[in-house]
């Protein structure tokens, strides 16, 4: 019985530890400070904040958003945590599709933030996963921004982001006229 009680305080206090460091590391942690795609050319932007890994982009960024429907900006990948570069979304609506491979389900953990790139913005979206191996996705409906994720990954053989950015017919974004 003493035992188990023993047991059952270390998984407590372990519980607490990860879950402070992981609240320590998302509250300290600035967001990398990239300039908009708008600036002067001459503008190099920083690189990106990145503790664990370089950034992995599996899929080069989307062609001009000339045609409607979904199209995908663009694809990250890696084990560990990882602090994107900004990307725009032109949209009023977007998706974010993620895909986790647990290496050990009993501590694998994947959290996902989407934050606006802008200084002391907080997250528009959050994600967190532990456990078995799994995918999902999540809608948000705002745009017009540029955007940035920050990955916290532990455990993981490999997660998986894709980012898609819904274009509307060009018919229904026109406003109507009042006469």
């Amino acid at each position: 019985m003493v035992i188990v009680s023993r047991c059952t305080w270390f998984v407590a206090l372990s519980s607490l530890l990860i879950f402070l460091v992981l609240f320590a590391t998302v509250a300290c942690s600035k967001p990398a400070s990239l300039a908009p795609s708008v600036t002067a050319p001459s503008e190099a932007p920083a690189p990106p904040t990145n503790t664990t890994q370089a950034p992995a982009p599996v899929a080069p960024a989307a062609a001009p958003l000339e045609q409607t429907g979904w199209q995908t900006i663009q694809t990250f990948a890696g084990q560990d945590g990882l602090t994107t570069p900004a990307f725009h979304i032109a949209g009023t609506q977007w998706r974010i599709t993620w895909t986790t491979e647990a290496a050990d389900p009993r501590y694998a953990i994947f959290n996902l933030l989407v934050y606006p790139n802008r200084p002391n913005a907080l997250p528009v979206e959050t994600v967190s996963h532990s456990g078995n191996s799994t995918s999902n996705t999540v809608h948000i409906y705002a745009g017009g921004l540029d955007y940035y994720l920050k990955i916290i990954a532990a455990n993981q053989k490999s997660w998986k982001v894709t980012v898609d950015d819904y274009i509307a017919k060009k018919e229904a974004l026109s406003t109507s006229h009042v006469q």
